[in-house]
């Protein structure tokens, strides 16, 4: 689990109106202790009008269905069993298959790690659109 990466994850149920259940997070913080803090994401554009929000827009590589808002007025420190990582293991899935390459290859969990299209990738990228 890495810094800006956008995680499945159990929410536990808090006070009032905030975002519970599955759903995605951006990570903000390495593990320290097992607990991880994150940011909630909606694709309720409304959100925009609370203060202390932020619109994601899809990328090929962050695996958003749509525009989201970050609800940064919502930042929780969850435990890190609560996240399931499903966009993290379809990143090494595609990493596996040949279709995406990471800038630092040695250091996987560097917080400075991105990714990047490969020539297959792009081809599959292509093949899609």
């Amino acid at each position: 689990m890495t810094r800006g990466e956008i995680w499945t994850v159990d929410i536990p149920a808090g006070n009032g109106h905030e975002q519970a259940g599955l759903r995605p997070v951006l990570i903000m913080s390495e593990i320290e202790a097992n607990v991880v803090v994150v940011v909630p994401l909606t694709s309720n554009m409304a959100a925009l009008r609370f203060p202390h929000t932020l619109q994601l827009m899809r990328g090929k590589l962050n695996c958003l269905k749509g525009v989201a808002v970050a609800l940064v007025f919502q930042i929780r420190a969850i435990g890190r069993k609560k996240a399931d990582g499903q966009l993290h293991q379809a990143v090494n899935a595609l990493v596996a298959g040949g279709f995406v390459e990471r800038t630092i290859p040695g250091k996987p969990n560097s917080r400075l790690q991105e990714y990047r299209l490969t020539e297959k990738g792009c081809g599959r990228l292509a093949e899609a659109q």
